[in-house]
C-alpha cells in the first residue's frame, strides 16, 4: 500500500485540509490518506484551542464518506508530546509492507533541521510537499546537511501542486467567535458539531499562536516533529 500521512491539529477541519488531502491522494497515486490529529506540540506547547474530544468528532465527520481516509488518533491516545519520527516508526512496524509518503506543507520543509530526529526521519519517510498557488518554486536546500543530493531529488519529485486556497482554521475561529457563518467553508457535519458544542466562542489564549496558512494541518505538524 502507498499510504500519505496528513497530520495537523485541525482545529477545525475544513474544506482546504480536504482539498490538500485528495490532491495528494491523486498525485502520489496514494491507497490511503491517514489522518493524524496531533497531541502537544513541542514548538507549540499552548496546543490546539478545541479540545482532543471535540477535534477527533469533527474530523470523524469530515472524513466519515471517504474510504480512502483513515483517521488515526494514536498521538492524541499517547497523550503527552508527541514526535512525528515516533509515529512513524510505529507505523513502520505495524505495516511493514506499506509506503509512506508525509504530507507537509512548504513552510514546514523550511523548519526540518529544527525537528525531532530530522535525519533519521528522513531515512523512514519521504515528504510530499504542498506547493500553494503562486508559491514560488519549493527550496529543498535546507535538507541538504540532513540528506544526499539523490536523497533530495527524489523527495522534490513529489511535490503536490494546488491553486490558491484562501482558507484557514484561524479563519474559521475568528468567523465563529465574530457570529459570522462558516458554511462552505468546513463540511455541514464539521459546523453541526461546531455549533453544538459551542466551539471557538471566545477568543484563544493570548500565548496561543493561530495557524494562517490555508494548509495549516501539514503547518501544524511540522513543530511537532
Amino acid at each position: 500500500m502507498r499510504i500519505g500521512l496528513f497530520g495537523g491539529s485541525f482545529d477545525p477541519v475544513h474544506l482546504g485540509h480536504l482539498w490538500i488531502a485528495e490532491a495528494a491522494r491523486e498525485t502520489l497515486s496514494l491507497d490511503q490518506v491517514r489522518w493524524i490529529p496531533t497531541a502537544t506540540s513541542p514548538l507549540k506547547p499552548a496546543g490546539a484551542v478545541a479540545s482532543s474530544e471535540d477535534r477527533l468528532e469533527m474530523l470523524q465527520q469530515a472524513l466519515a464518506d471517504n474510504p480512502s481516509y483513515e483517521l488515526d488518533d494514536r498521538e492524541i491516545r499517547r497523550g503527552e508530546v508527541s514526535y512525528t519520527v515516533d509515529t512513524v516508526a510505529e507505523l513502520m512496524q505495524e505495516m511493514p509492507d506499506a509506503q509512506f509518503f508525509m504530507i507537509i506543507g512548504s513552510d514546514s520543509l523550511a523548519t526540518f533541521p529544527l525537528w525531532h530526529q530530522p535525519q533519521r526521519l528522513l531515512e523512514l519517510i519521504t515528504p510530499a510537499v504542498v506547493q500553494r498557488g503562486g508559491e514560488g518554486a519549493i527550496d529543498f536546500s535546507v535538507l541538504q546537511d540532513l540528506v544526499d543530493r539523490e536523497r533530495i531529488a527524489a523527495i522534490a519529485s513529489h511535490v503536490i501542486a494546488m491553486p490558491v486556497i484562501e482558507l484557514s482554521s484561524s479563519e474559521l475561529r475568528e468567523r465563529v467567535q465574530q457570529g459570522r457563518s462558516i458554511r462552505y467553508r468546513t463540511p455541514s457535519g464539521v459546523e453541526a458539531v461546531i455549533q453544538r458544542r459551542g466551539l471557538y466562542r471566545h477568543p484563544a489564549s493570548s500565548s496561543y499562536s493561530p495557524i494562517a496558512s490555508p494548509d495549516d494541518a501539514s503547518a501544524d505538524r511540522s513543530p511537532k516533529h
